[in-house]
């Protein structure tokens, strides 16, 4: 398999969402101080949302296995990011990627958050990567979308997150 055989789509549409991958003028928007752009939710961007951001204007370079924006397909706006943290590395001998992701205030506990993360991980599946993520055990929010999306838990890290990990299907 070759490294072009793991892009992912770009966009990944789910029913309610388009998963963007963040591209660098995006992401520079994100990084200038009291810009907004029309498309932007009111609040976004969150602190997560530009430190994800820094990571494609550092690298100088968009992946589809860097960051993506949320966009609701209902009104077009903007209302947080998900993606991964690199692109897959071996582990125990599968492709697996670490997967970060966020909402603002307002789009939460409307399922969203577990649409983003279920459409992105059947695009990795598709290219049969597995998908991890840390999580802080008071997150009870966020760790009930990861459950839905069949992650299991798998131990803790050292700073007391719970490392959970998604398989590939086969």
């Amino acid at each position: 398999m070759s490294d072009d055989d793991l892009d992912l789509p770009d966009p990944i549409d789910t029913p309610r969402l388009t998963l963007q991958v963040l591209t660098i003028e995006a992401a520079q928007a994100l990084t200038v101080v009291g810009l907004r752009l029309a498309n932007w939710h009111p609040e976004y961007p969150r602190d997560d949302d530009v430190d994800a951001a820094s990571l494609v204007v550092t690298a100088g370079v968009a992946s589809s296995w860097g960051p993506r924006q949320i966009v609701t397909t209902a009104d077009g706006l903007v209302v947080g990011t998900i993606g991964f943290l690199g692109p897959p590395s071996a582990v125990a001998g599968v492709p697996e990627a670490e997967l970060g992701y966020g909402l603002v205030p307002a789009a939460r506990k409307r399922g969203l958050a577990t649409e983003a993360v279920a459409g992105i991980v059947a695009a990795a599946e598709c290219v049969s990567v597995a998908v991890r993520a840390t999580v802080a055990p008071e997150n009870g929010a966020s760790r009930r979308v990861l459950d839905r999306c069949g992650f299991r838990l798998v131990s803790r890290t050292d700073d007391g997150q719970l490392l959970v990990r998604r398989r590939v299907r086969r």
